[in-house]
């Protein structure tokens, strides 16, 4: 092909890509307008729901069949706090083999997603498993774990240890 003919099919291509850009852009744009209208409460001291997240119905939570053993291998009271902490790894192992990657956020962020708030409503744990205390996963101290995202496969889970301060030298860690 010459250069000529080259850069005409480039162009034509490049023009078709902007159609189909714009294309969607309408479609979305037309869709968002056409969503119906969230309610507001005729309560004036109750507070107006946030513009930047919809309230969205998502159906029922299923509970996964390995969520009670994940939860009994968390609540064990044999295991070292090494043999813990790794089965908070297993939970986001699992996790990671359902959505592809590891939730993200904070502890009560990761939770949330753990308890069936994700987009296939599938909980790994149990509502009430007893490693789950005020919204939080925690260690056997009663200390919430730190969780930090390093890549969509890779997540530091750390206990505070015995002493309950974090990065202190009775951590417990893995990755």
């Amino acid at each position: 092909m010459s250069s000529p003919q080259k850069s005409r099919s480039t162009l034509l291509l490049t023009l078709a890509g902007i159609g189909v850009a714009t294309a969607v852009l309408v479609w979305v744009m037309r869709t968002s307008e056409d969503a119906p209208a969230s309610h507001t409460s005729s309560n004036p001291t109750a507070e107006a729901p946030k513009p930047a997240q919809p309230v969205v119905e998502l159906g029922p939570v299923t509970v996964h069949q390995s969520a009670p053993e994940l939860a009994a291998q968390l609540t064990r009271n044999d295991l070292d706090s090494m043999a813990r902490i790794e089965a908070v790894n297993q939970v986001l192992y699992v996790y990671r083999q359902g959505f592809g990657g590891n939730p993200s956020g904070q502890n009560e962020d990761i939770v949330a997603a753990i308890l069936g708030e994700n987009e296939k409503r599938t909980a790994l744990l149990p509502k009430d498993c007893p490693a789950i205390q005020g919204g939080k996963l925690v260690d056997e101290w009663g200390t919430p774990y730190w969780f930090h995202s390093i890549t969509a496969k890779v997540m530091e889970i750390r206990s505070a240890g015995p002493d309950r301060d974090l990065f202190t030298n009775d951590d417990v860690f893995v990755q």
